[in-house]
């Protein structure tokens, strides 16, 4: 494991706990639900399944956007 993957999981990370954090806060807990944190897995799902069907050849080559997108943000 080298910097540039281990920078890009940390950033990935950051980048993806904010959004889940602020489309948390936006849905809320609705009836006890957590909808934000539901809501947060359904769509990391789908971009996880875009990313690594439709992107596949360009993502698994690159050493920075694999871990970024993949490991870090989903």
């Amino acid at each position: 494991m080298n910097g540039i993957t281990l920078m890009s999981v940390f950033l990935g990370g950051g980048v993806g706990s904010l959004c889940r954090y602020g489309l948390s806060v936006w849905l809320g807990n609705g009836n006890g639900f957590p909808w934000g944190t539901f809501s947060a897995n359904v769509i990391s799902c789908i971009f996880l399944g875009l990313f690594l069907t439709q992107f596949n050849s360009y993502i698994a080559s690159s050493s920075f956007w694999y871990p970024f997108l993949v490991i870090g943000f989903c």
